[in-house]
């Protein structure tokens, strides 16, 4: 039974037309006939028991939109509309496309604002409807830019699928249950997403009609599809379960913003989680090459079937890398505060008391050290520069070989932003023109500097 109707041409809504335009159609004598706006049939004007205004046809339609509709169902659509004009919105009862539109919808009550224009369809279903029909529905209503939110006196298994709220009465006051959820941590404390407290959507709160609306007409309230991962705070609601994979809520809307924030905040956190896994994963690669290549000079130095020249460059090396690494931490060191410190590694590591050069692992009693590197470094000592909490950063390469230089490593270290450091002009000599650098961007630090 529709709630508007054409008479003389000019449409009459129930819900809003005042007592003199009513009593003009309403058990006047002779009785006067109203037109219906869907079907275009006629309709008498009629009042129920509790004084509700509605029209009635005066032979049943076979086609009109409005066939089939309930008393309870004209009660949501007034209850919409009182609540929405309370609001200072418009609300039209049985809505039709205006000029522009696509069309292809009739809203039960169509919400607009006065000053921009913004409109919103409010769809009341009681009876049973799939998701699909659902989402097929508002789609027509998206074309024409119009967002859509389904009303039920119910506890329909649709709720959470599509964006919608139980409405019920509560001593004549429309209340709705489970209204917007809110994201944050199961147990309210300040600054929990900064703290890396683990975050959740939390079950909507009960609220009334016009706070709902309200919070939507004001953009406090969104529509938002929200990932369940088998788990989900909406007790009670049809679609918190656990083969769930997609809930469809309304939302507060600085949850949204939460949301991807605490998302954000836990990418950040597996991809540093990963590269430290790819790091040392590649250290313990790189591990068992220097301990093979180290057996291999053992093997042939006690067979007397060894290079000489290359065994000692190889001691000459790490003995040299030694000594400036003992030179450049403490600059380092002197660069930190109380909180910070100075790693070493390919993998960043602390590095070990003083007396122990620096952090150099020694080899095992020889008189010379070593500290691993890999082909990022050309085997020279990375070193970084750890501030606070704050994953470290690289701030220096200490005596990279040129005998393990590889392509384009020279891009590498401009991107780092790291300093080079050698013990002699002649390792910087050695190394400037293969890696395309200046002299001047090559530290020295030995005597000759």
């Amino acid at each position: 039974m529709p709630q508007t109707a054409l008479h003389d041409g000019e449409e009459i809504d129930s819900t809003d037309c005042n007592d003199g335009i009513w009593g003009a159609i309403h058990r006047h004598k002779p009785p006067v006939k109203v037109q219906c706006r869907g079907c275009g049939g006629q309709m008498w004007a009629k009042e129920s028991m509790l004084e509700n205004r509605f029209f009635s046809h005066v032979s049943k339609p076979s086609n009109c939109p409005s066939q089939g509709e309930t008393a309870e169902h004209r009660e949501l659509k007034s209850l919409l509309a009182r609540a929405i004009r309370d609001l200072g919105w418009e609300a039209r009862l049985e809505a039709t496309p205006e000029d522009g539109d696509q069309g292809g919808w009739r809203a039960d009550v169509l919400a607009v604002d006065p000053v921009s224009r913004r409109r919103l369809a409010f769809e009341v279903q009681l009876a049973g409807m799939t998701v699909t029909t659902g989402r097929e529905r508002m789609d027509k209503y998206a074309r024409d830019g119009i967002d859509t939110y389904w009303v039920t006196a119910k506890n329909a298994w649709w709720l959470w699928r599509i964006p919608g709220f139980l409405l019920q009465d509560s001593d004549g006051e429309p209340q709705v249950a489970r209204g917007a959820a809110h994201f944050g941590p199961r147990h309210s404390a300040p600054q929990a997403l900064a703290l890396g407290e683990s975050m959740y959507w939390q079950p909507p709160e009960d609220s009334t009609l016009t706070k709902l609306l309200a919070d939507i007409f004001d953009g406090f309230v969104a529509i938002h599809e929200i990932e369940a991962h088998g788990t989900f705070g909406l007790e009670g609601c049809h679609s918190a379960r656990k083969h769930e994979t997609n809930i469809t809520a309304l939302v507060n809307s600085e949850s949204v913003l939460r949301e991807a924030s605490y998302l954000q905040m836990l990418a950040a956190k597996d991809a540093e989680q990963t590269q430290l896994e790819l790091e040392r994963k590649r250290q313990l690669a790189n591990d068992k090459r220097r301990d093979r290549d180290r057996k291999a000079w053992e093997a042939a130095v006690a067979k007397n079937h060894h290079d000489d020249n290359s065994v000692s460059y190889f001691e000459e090396f790490c003995q040299s890398q030694a000594r400036v690494i003992e030179q450049v931490v403490p600059i380092l060191q002197s660069m930190c505060g109380e909180d910070d410190a100075v790693l070493i590694g390919v993998v960043p590591r602390e590095l070990s008391a003083p007396s122990q050069s620096a952090g150099v692992v020694r080899d095992d009693g020889k008189d010379w050290c070593y500290v691993n590197g890999d082909h990022t470094t050309a085997d020279g000592a990375l070193l970084w520069l750890k501030k606070g909490q704050a994953f470290g950063k690289r701030v220096a390469i200490v005596c990279p070989n040129p005998r393990f230089l590889r392509p384009k490593v020279d891009e590498l270290w401009r991107q780092w932003g790291v300093t080079l450091y050698v013990e002699t002009t002649e390792q910087a000599e050695e190394l400037a023109p293969l890696i395309g650098y200046d002299l001047g961007n090559i530290t020295v630090v030995g005597s000759d500097s």
